[in-house]
């Protein structure tokens, strides 16, 4: 936490900035013998934007910001996007009971389109001095002076736990749909494992502190310190930095919710900070739990991937729709789990790539990228793989995987069953598209938490297109040759049929088509 007085007599400004520099000169005094610069629990001063107020209370900030050499401005790591986005600066203006003003920063993260996540002692906390006049969430804040920032305003409190110190916070309007949400894919650090955090310390623009730079969790001996709610790690952090999110370096897991620092000689032989295990609080909380669909991968350019059990199913389909492409019914099995896109590849996730947009329908890049052709998702793909070369392998998936996919379990027509009604629940199709594609993500997905795999657009598989033969097939890839390839889901201007779980068509590989996208498989290691 990171706060401001404001409102107060002159001498208790003198006596109070006197403060300020006693404890700036004990914190530099340790800094060079600590492992891992702490976040401290200190609420030390800034001089810096009160809701519009500047330099109310005068303190040096300089000496202890310029020997941060390592905190990286988040703006100069393009890589990270998919983490640092959707972290926001958490700005709180409380009110004391004598009548002053003070502001207080944290950091806080988006968990869905309108709610994010920080700590309990930042917002509400337990106050019986003060009560909150105002609170907000900036977002995009990555340099001083910016002027394109965006605060959404803290409405309410949902979970709010004092123990795992975390609380939920409901924003207005919907900051998720432009910067993102940080995957709920949560575990627990393993020992010296590189970890990864984006904070707001001292209130600054964003910043990083990751792996190369001595981030790590704490050796085996001393990483849960007795107490099952949190760990421990030796990460820079700072005042301010209370609320933010831990990642994984390896696959961007979400392990932690940074809270505390402890300077050196204050419980251990060297400095460390505290961070709450996101699986405890996962466990805690209702609203966490429902957001939570699977076990989920992030790669750098905010692509998610929905880890996909192997097993065995059914393929194809025999009810009275079915066209004759879908026959026999067989057994398939597939031997091996995968990852594939929780969403259909965006405009938005395309261009970071190719440096285009060929699609028709535009003017949202969370829209599905459309007249690509099998043969452009190829140079896509090894584009992709060569930028994440040595942590990632993506194809697109079988016609087999992606029925498996989709099912989710199911035998019925659909993912949820056989009524045509509830379609419109789940896919974007001739009754409810308007003929044109929609943003990713805003239907219900399916059982695995998939969404769009009935409707919006038709998704390339990797298969040439041939009819079925019966009998089990195991791991199946398709004809080894061809002329048309298989696309799979049905699209804006299809009806129910073609939206089934079990419907085909087939398409030219070097033409694209303006109701034709697709979603990746990542392989699993």
């Amino acid at each position: 936490m990171w706060a401001m007085r404001v409102g107060n007599p002159m001498i208790y400004r003198i006596a109070l900035a006197a403060l300020v520099l006693i404890v700036h000169s004990v914190l530099l005094a340790n800094a060079q013998h600590r492992k891992g610069y702490p976040a401290h629990f200190y609420d030390l001063l800034d001089p810096w934007v009160l809701f519009g107020q500047q330099s109310l209370v005068p303190t040096q900030f300089e000496t202890i910001r310029g020997n941060q050499t390592r905190f990286e401005p988040a703006k100069k790591l393009p890589s990270l996007d998919a983490i640092t986005q959707p972290v926001g600066r958490l700005e709180i203006k409380r009110r004391w009971n004598d009548g002053t003003l003070d502001a207080t920063w944290c950091t806080a993260f988006l968990v869905s389109s309108n709610q994010a996540l920080t700590n309990y002692h930042c917002i509400p906390g337990s106050p019986t001095q003060y009560t909150i006049a105002e609170a907000r969430v900036r977002f995009n804040y990555l340099d001083q002076g910016q002027a394109d920032t965006q605060a959404f305003s803290v409405k309410s409190y949902g979970d709010a736990n004092e123990g795992l110190d975390f609380t939920v916070l409901n924003l207005e309007g919907t900051p998720g749909s432009t910067f993102g949400t940080v995957s709920l894919h949560v575990r627990d650090p393993r020992p010296e494992e590189s970890l990864i955090i984006v904070h707001h310390p001292y209130s600054l623009p964003k910043r990083v502190t990751r792996f190369a730079l001595q981030c790590k969790a704490a050796p085996a001996t001393d990483l849960m310190p007795g107490n099952s709610l949190d760990f421990r790690h030796f990460c820079d952090t700072y005042g301010g930095s209370s609320g933010s999110p831990v990642f994984t370096d390896s696959g961007y897991n979400l392990v932690g919710l940074h809270y505390y620092g402890a300077p050196q000689g204050l419980g251990g032989e060297q400095a460390y900070n505290l961070a709450k295990r996101m699986v405890q609080i996962l466990a805690a909380s209702r609203t966490l739990t429902g957001l939570s669909t699977g076990t989920v991968w992030r790669n750098s350019i905010g692509m998610e991937f929905v880890l996909i059990p192997a097993g065995e199913f059914q393929m194809g389909s025999n009810d009275t729709e079915a066209l004759s492409d879908e026959k026999p019914v067989h057994t398939v099995r597939l031997t091996k789990p995968f990852y594939l896109g929780k969403y259909e590849v965006t405009q938005a996730q395309w261009e970071a790539v190719m440096e285009n947009n060929p699609s028709r329908y535009k003017g949202d890049s969370a829209l599905p990228v459309e007249k690509v052709s099998w043969q452009d998702v190829q140079e896509f793909i090894s584009r992709l793989n060569a930028r994440e070369r040595g942590t990632a392998f993506y194809r697109l998936p079988t016609e087999a995987e992606w029925e498996y996919a989709a099912r989710a379990g199911s035998n019925r027509a659909y993912s949820f069953g056989n009524s045509a009604g509830d379609l419109g629940r789940y896919a974007w199709c001739d009754r409810n598209s308007g003929d044109k594609t929609h943003p990713v993500g805003q239907l219900q997905p399916n059982a695995w938490g998939l969404y769009d795999m009935h409707g919006n657009v038709w998704e390339w598989v990797q298969d040439w297109y041939e009819a079925y033969s019966g009998g089990t097939a195991v791991d199946p890839a398709g004809p080894s040759k061809g002329w048309l390839r298989v696309a799979r889901g049905g699209s804006r201007d299809r009806t129910a049929r073609d939206c089934r779980s079990a419907a085909r068509i087939y398409g030219v590989p070097d033409v694209g088509y303006s109701d034709l996208g697709f979603r990746l498989l990542r392989m699993a290691q």
